[in-house]
């Protein structure tokens, strides 16, 4: 067993205090002398003896043999008592107990330096492993656990703090326990930070094809932003942890730096993915506009009726009025953008211009409609003209006369409700906001003059079916009044 040195120390002082005669004399008096009293022999080998078991660390047996020393001298005799030794003996024995306390208290302290010493060791191995190597989960384990070895130990070293010489080594202790358990902190935090950023970072080099749909590119957006916002909150949820340490470098997909750095970067990122979903958000609304009014535009175009002209136009109005009114209304769009360009069945417009055009064109299709409506009475007309001229060429083909003159007639209101019609048309009667051109005004008045004609026509054809038909029927009546009249005779 190491024998410690203020242990060692405490002897010699107690071996110092039986005197000077009594050190040159020291173990050699085992056997008494002649002239000695037994008393004094037995008082001096339990002395020597109790200082074997304080050497020995054998405190037990010292504090039987204090407690016998103690009872020989309350017993002790004239002789004993009148020795020249006794009262230096006497004194060594009452000085026992407290040699003893302050024995078994060194020994304590001696075993607890020893101890701490060995606990200190283990943790500054692993104190040293997670310096060079960074956080494992391991290793903090481990150093948690020597840190609360460490803790039982200081507790257990507080009654000693009166020692001048454990004093000086619960300080050097101290320093290097609060050292480890800052690193414990630290890398306990640092470990969290790795695992936490990590995780909310995950993805983050996810790219995406130069090609991709703009709705794609909007869902890439949103999915970055929502992971550099998550990282930026990590990063403000960890800078009020404990342990945190401002320097400490974290290993993370977007690269190793410290808190505040990721911070920022995370940061700059989030705001830099927010712009660009407002701006792709922005113009793929203002596109989507666009390219409905072009596609009602191109319809107007490809229609020949002025029915359908008139259904392309109402669906263009209606294209139109929604581009005017939510272009108006992106203008407080987050992603606004006035300079940008967007191509157009109109040309090149930016988004202010695309919406005051749409707003024009849309007022100006609109006033086209009394017109389109006017047009379609118009071929409304011409279609009931072209039926009743089908209707009298088919009369016409009648043999029977009397058929015929029927069939004639029955196209005359007909002709008679185009020319009607066409009149009012051409007064725009029922049309008010129309504007029809030259060319459809003449005609418009050809027209009632054709269906007028047309009524004359097919009153002169009746006439002449009619005349026809009597000329038929006299001839069928003739040859019966000569044979009446060869009967009379």
């Amino acid at each position: 067993m190491r024998k410690p040195v203020l242990l060692l120390t405490l002897f010699a002082l107690l071996v110092g205090s039986c005197g000077d005669d009594r050190r040159r004399r020291g173990r050699s008096r085992l056997l008494p002398r002649a002239e000695e009293p037994a008393g004094i022999t037995e008082l001096s080998k339990l002395l020597d003896e109790f200082r074997d078991d304080l050497e020995d660390a054998d405190f037990d047996d010292a504090a039987e043999r204090v407690e016998e020393m103690e009872q020989k001298v309350k017993r002790a005799d004239l002789a004993t008592i009148s020795h020249e030794d006794y009262a230096e003996l006497s004194a060594a024995i009452e000085r026992a107990g407290r040699d003893l306390r302050a024995a078994r208290k060194q020994h304590a302290i001696d075993q607890l330096v020893e101890k701490t010493e060995e606990v200190l060791a283990e943790a500054g191995e692993l104190n040293q492993e997670l310096l060079e190597d960074g956080p494992d989960e391991d290793d903090l384990d481990e150093l948690d656990e020597r840190l609360d070895d460490l803790a039982d130990l200081v507790e257990a070293g507080k009654p000693y703090r009166d020692d001048l010489g454990f004093a000086e080594f619960a300080q050097k202790r101290d320093v290097r326990v609060a050292a480890f358990a800052n690193t414990a902190k630290q890398y306990r935090w640092l470990s969290r930070a790795t695992e936490r950023l990590s995780g909310a970072l995950d993805g983050a080099d996810r790219e995406l094809d130069d090609d991709a749909e703009v709705d794609d590119r909007i869902d890439h957006a949103d999915a970055m932003l929502a992971l550099y916002t998550d990282c930026v909150d990590a990063t403000r949820e960890l800078a009020l942890a404990q342990g945190f340490a401002p320097d400490l470098t974290i290993d993370m997909p977007i690269g190793d730096m410290n808190l505040q750095k990721t911070q920022d970067v995370c940061e700059h990122r989030r705001s830099s993915h927010e712009a660009t979903g407002h701006d792709l958000r922005w113009k793929r609304e203002v596109n989507r506009l666009a390219a409905a009014v072009s596609a009602a535009l191109r319809k107007i175009e490809a229609q020949e009726s002025a029915a359908d002209r008139l259904d392309a136009n109402e669906d263009a109005v209606s294209a139109l009025d929604e581009c005017a009114t939510r272009l108006a209304d992106t203008e407080e769009h987050p992603g606004y953008d006035p300079s940008h360009l967007f191509t157009t069945h109109m040309g090149k417009n930016s988004s202010a211009r695309l919406r005051d055009n749409c707003a024009k064109v849309r007022d100006n299709l609109a006033k086209l409609q009394p017109t389109l409506r006017w047009q379609i009475a118009v071929e409304e007309v011409e279609s009931l003209q072209r039926e009743n001229q089908q209707a009298m060429a088919a009369a016409g083909k009648e043999t029977d006369a009397g058929d015929r003159a029927d069939r004639l007639r029955d196209t005359i209101e007909g002709f008679e409700e185009c020319a009607r019609r066409a009149g009012e048309l051409a007064a725009l009667k029922g049309h008010a906001g129309a504007s029809p051109s030259k060319s459809e005004r003449r005609a418009i008045k050809g027209l009632v003059n054709a269906c007028n004609k047309d009524v004359e026509r097919v009153r002169a054809s009746v006439a002449a079916a009619e005349g026809e038909a009597n000329s038929e029927g006299k001839a069928k009546r003739s040859p019966k009044k000569k044979r009446r009249k060869k009967k009379k005779r």
